[in-house]
């Protein structure tokens, strides 16, 4: 594609003056037990501390197999439901990761108790209640940990092999129940995670392999094993990374807080990025990013993220790709996003060239970033596209760059808008900008608009006096 091209043009010659510098990747991460999320959330701060606790004491960890630590103990009539309220959500969430941590790192000396909680789980499941396969699931998963915990009390190698075999399971015919389907994908996905967890690398092919199969829930499994593939951090699976993440993005969505990152674990997105830059220079890995922006059609995840990890170094490549006509729009729009993270004071006159003669979408979102970096220069030509009427998205750019602003000259006619326009979205973006832009004397005329106002914006009005009468003290 073009757009590699020309960025490999423009960094040219900086390449042959900074020369080929090897070592780790410079978006190499230092390990903490929170590690940044990219497709995947960040560890929830209650399993950071279920991890830090569990590493002087596993027995710590049992506490969170009991109901009465999260709520008081119920009824009959609610034990079964409880878990399914967003905050049982979470807490179920607690327990999962107590019971796969208590795989990791309990002893024998455990699973007695285990063995007892597996028993009042699959008591708790026979209840004739709705909702109860909860009960279910926790049953066995402690099963499978008190499996993993005997495992690895053999030693290393058995262990291995036994979770390689665990990941090679295979799903149950359509003919079984679905808790013997969800038996057999709980198999994999802790042997997956147990092989990730101790960075096997000798299980590298048996994950690669699995990504790749068709069948049933192929999406799920294939995410699971690019996770452990992560952890291990092997370079042959960079590829598998790849179609993992575009996977994921499909299956799970961007941020998906059903599926955090555990303790320790890095985003399968970072990953990738670490392995595919390493032992490049700053200037390299910035050339790698941006061909990342736009592969094959698609943005890579993660590689605005490895942008705005780089900072400053990354600016002029960014610069002069908002510059090419053959890059596409949806990428610029990604481009200006990182540049005023950046708080680039150079992007300005490139944001006011778009404006002035770029199409009306992208000087849409110039608009906005002008006010953002706050271009004072630019401060007509906002006036004049929030005071258009020919393109509604400009036209709202416009008032969100005004706001971003602040400037007080903006006041009249954002007044006009936020009183006169008959729309009901500019009007209240208008009435949002007024918040920042505006002076206390608009107070009166926003009070004789609360008589008027459709109901669902008499929240931003009221919000907008509240903001203005801060300014008059």
């Amino acid at each position: 594609m073009r757009t590699h091209h020309t960025i490999f043009a423009v960094l040219g010659a900086v390449l042959l003056l900074a020369g080929f510098a090897t070592g780790d990747s410079p978006l190499k991460l230092n390990p903490t037990l929170r590690m940044p999320g990219i497709i995947q959330g960040s560890a929830p701060l209650e399993w950071i501390r279920m991890h830090r606790a569990s590493e002087r004491d596993p027995s710590a960890l049992l506490r969170y197999l009991d109901d009465a630590y999260f709520f008081e103990p119920q009824g009959s009539e609610d034990a079964g439901n409880w878990f399914l309220s967003p905050l049982g959500q979470q807490y179920a969430l607690f327990r999962q990761y107590a019971l796969v941590r208590l795989g990791d790192i309990a002893g024998t000396d455990l699973i007695p108790v285990l063995e007892r909680y597996a028993q009042i789980y699959e008591a708790q499941s026979k209840r004739e209640k709705p909702n109860n396969w909860v009960y279910e699931d926790f049953a066995d998963l402690a099963r499978l940990t008190i499996e993993r915990i005997r495992l690895r009390a053999v030693g290393r190698d058995v262990y291995v092999r036994a979770m390689i075999e665990w990941v090679r399971t295979p799903i149950p015919t359509p003919g079984e129940t679905f808790r013997e389907v969800d038996k057999a994908l709980m198999r994999i996905r802790q042997g997956a995670r147990a092989l990730g967890v101790l960075k096997a690398k000798e299980a590298v092919d048996v994950l690669m392999a699995r990504t790749k199969e068709s069948g049933p829930f192929e999406d799920t499994i294939a995410c699971e094993c690019a996770r452990a593939l992560a952890r291990i951090g092997d370079k042959r699976a960079m590829q598998v990374l790849r179609e993992s993440m575009m996977r994921w993005v499909t299956v799970y969505g961007t941020y998906n807080y059903q599926v955090p990152l555990e303790p320790g674990e890095p985003d399968i997105a970072w990953a990738y990025w670490e392995m595919r830059t390493d032992g490049m220079s700053t200037e390299q890995a910035v050339a790698e990013l941006i061909c990342g922006l736009d592969e094959h059609g698609k943005m890579v995840p993660g590689a605005l993220a490895g942008l705005i990890r780089i900072g400053k170094p990354a600016e002029p490549a960014l610069l002069a790709l908002l510059k090419d006509p053959n890059v596409r729009s949806a990428v610029k729009v990604e481009v200006m996003g990182v540049l005023n993270g950046m708080g680039s004071r150079d992007a300005g006159n490139i944001y006011l060239d778009i404006l002035r003669h770029g199409d009306k979408n992208m000087g849409a979102r110039a608009a906005t970033s002008l006010g953002v970096l706050g271009v004072k220069e630019a401060l007509p030509d906002l006036l004049k596209a929030a005071e258009q009427d020919d393109s509604r998205e400009l036209k709202e750019g416009a008032i969100k760059g005004l706001r971003e602003m602040g400037d007080p000259a903006a006041e009249p006619l954002l007044l006009h808008i936020a009183t006169q326009h008959p729309d009901t979205l500019i009007r209240e973006e208008a009435i949002k900008a007024l918040a920042k832009a505006g002076t206390p004397a608009a107070i009166p005329v926003l009070e004789q608009r609360l008589q008027v106002e459709e109901s669902y914006l008499i929240g931003y009005l009221k919000n907008t006096i509240d903001a203005l009468r801060k300014k008059k003290r």
